[in-house]
């Protein structure tokens, strides 16, 4: 249906019919009749548009369309046609637009395909096998083409430390935004794929990172005062970071149930301030993912365990005893160097949960 619509790229259509000219219209005209249908937005542009003279070819356009979207009637009742072929497009608008039809079953089809997505990431947070679900909604991920995955994969791939497949995604995204005819919806595509750069850079600066934060310091800030989403909050832990401003997140953590726990950072980097307010039963997992070394982690286990973190390369990093009566064990570790790190939990010498996270120094 995208592909299908506008050619695939409405933005360029309506910069076409809006440059329409005594000189150019033919061939205008022509381009529009070659797509299988034109969107609502593009539909109205046009018709909007003052064109005189190509009165079959605009007739054939609108019949090709016909029935158009609802909003377009209004605008067509007055559209500068003969009144014999504007008659005869009038009679053509009966029924449900392909435009309106498709794009509600588009809607629906996506809606239900996000909540798909939502409910592998919730089954694999709570689930001891999380690896293999995060892998598998990556491999969804990965196999879809539009611009929504994109820009769903970009922030996974800069938290595993997959450099080059975070750079090609942006890529490829710079070229999907430009298909997006509202100017907000760009910007903010635009903005959140220029902060993935950053961040890129960032991790790719070693001891140099705060200079780059403070080289971009202008920039962030017009952010983190502008946008109160994803943003505007990336922008602000930036600043954050390098202690140009103060900053307290709100984080939700997943678990079980319809339930939520909230951490109040009151300090970013200061985790003996951690508050938490307990609901349901607790999952195992670390927090925040990524971090800095330091972190939280949850576990529920019968007797005195441990939990072991290895490197990459399957060295042992460190190693933490875990009190059964407690449920979170505050881990200080900021000797790590940036990467993916491991972590095991073992009770009763046998492993309970297997689990990653990933290390990037500010």
């Amino acid at each position: 249906y995208t592909q299908a619509t506008d050619g695939g790229n409405t933005l360029y259509v309506i910069n076409r019919i809006e440059s329409i000219q005594e000189n150019n219209k033919n061939e205008i005209v022509d381009e529009l009749n070659s797509y299988v249908r034109l969107s609502e937005v593009s539909i109205n542009t046009f018709l909007e548009t003052d064109i005189t003279g190509l009165v079959i070819k605009r007739k054939n356009l609108l019949m090709k369309n016909s029935p158009l979207p609802g909003s377009s009637q209004p605008l067509l009742a007055s559209y500068n046609l003969p009144a014999p072929h504007l008659q005869d497009v009038l009679a053509a608008q009966t029924g449900t637009s392909a435009v309106e039809q498709e794009g509600g079953e588009l809607a629906l089809l996506n809606a239900e395909y996000q909540e798909a997505l939502n409910n592998l990431v919730q089954y694999a947070l709570q689930s001891d096998s999380a690896e293999i679900y995060f892998d598998a909604m990556v491999s969804i991920l990965e196999q879809d083409t539009n611009l929504f995955a994109r820009m769903q994969l970009i922030p996974i791939y800069i938290g595993q430390v997959m450099i080059s497949e975070a750079q090609n995604a942006i890529s490829l995204a710079e070229v999907q935004k430009n298909q997006l005819w509202s100017d907000e919806e760009r910007k903010n595509i635009e903005e959140r794929l220029q902060l993935a750069g950053l961040t890129i850079d960032i991790m790719q600066s070693g001891t140099n990172s705060d200079s780059v934060i403070l080289a971009n310091s202008a920039y962030l800030f017009a952010i983190a005062q502008a946008d109160t989403t994803y943003n505007g909050i990336q922008a602000k832990l930036l600043l954050h970071s390098i202690g140009l401003i103060e900053y307290e997140p709100v984080v939700l953590l997943p678990v079980q149930e319809s339930t939520a726990k909230l951490l109040e950072l009151e300090n970013i980097t200061a985790l003996d301030d951690l508050k938490i307010e307990e609901h349901g039963k607790p999952v195992f997992n670390v927090y925040p993912n990524p971090n800095d070394g330091s972190l939280w982690l949850e576990y529920d286990i019968e007797a005195t365990g441990y939990v072991v973190i290895f490197d990459v390369s399957g060295v042992e990093c460190a190693r933490y005893e875990l009190n059964p009566d407690e449920r979170y064990k505050l881990i200080r570790n900021k000797n790590l160097e940036p990467g993916i790190y491991m972590y095991r939990i073992f009770c009763n010498e046998q492993i309970v949960h297997t689990g990653k996270y990933t290390v990037i120094k500010p």
